[in-house]
């Protein structure tokens, strides 16, 4: 996968996946997170290559949220992920800033 618009592969709300093999490169500065493990569980990711200058893995759980009157409820935090033999290569750009190789949260809207 090569200069996603966006995150490049978001696996939202999934159970026993396996990754392997996977190659993104996201050189461009903006919100381009290489691969996004959200709400899931049982998931493998293995024989990965992943560059960019966003998050290259973030694993998480997203709360509640509406989009389009499309509702997509977080019941489930993300569990057992397991990661062996990925490469997670930094993109520094002309200001030597980059984000974190791989970045755990929970994410949970406000809706005032």
């Amino acid at each position: 996968m090569l200069e996603a618009a966006n995150w490049t592969c978001h696996i939202l709300g999934c159970r026993d996946v396996i990754i392997d093999g996977l190659k993104i490169k996201n050189t461009a500065r903006a919100n381009r997170d290489g691969l996004d493990i959200d709400s899931s569980s049982y998931v493998t990711v293995t024989n990965c290559r992943i560059s960019s200058q966003d998050d290259a893995l973030v694993i998480k759980s997203t709360g509640a949220d509406k989009a389009q009157n499309i509702t997509i409820q977080s019941e489930n935090p993300t569990s057992s992920v397991i990661i062996v033999k990925v490469v997670l290569i930094p993109v520094f750009v002309t200001d030597k800033s980059h984000h974190g190789h791989i970045h755990c949260n929970n994410e949970v809207p406000l809706h005032l």
